[in-house]
């Protein structure tokens, strides 16, 4: 999963095409959702093939020491790992 706020997002999926195990997701910093990201991530797998799942996830999105700025508006830290707050990031 890439954001869309990374200046080279496009750069890198363009090389991640090169390997066809390799499945990514650009999504919309600004506009998407955790549900909208969820529902790409299932499509592109269901797409490869029925029943798929994935043996890993990396995550490429702004951030510094000790969080993620995932979605605008959203950054998410360790601490909001364990606050029942934040229960879109728990699961």
């Amino acid at each position: 999963m890439i954001s869309s706020n990374v200046s080279w997002c496009y750069s890198l999926a363009g090389s991640l095409r090169a390997e066809e195990n390799i499945l990514h997701v650009i999504y919309d910093f600004d506009k998407w959702s955790f549900d909208e990201i969820l529902a790409e991530c299932h499509r592109l797998l269901s797409g490869h093939g029925a029943g798929s799942t994935a043996r890993s996830v990396l995550l490429i999105c702004k951030g510094g020491p000790g969080y993620l700025y995932l979605l605008k508006n959203f950054v998410m830290t360790p601490q909001k790992l364990t606050n029942s707050k934040y229960p879109a990031m728990v699961g």
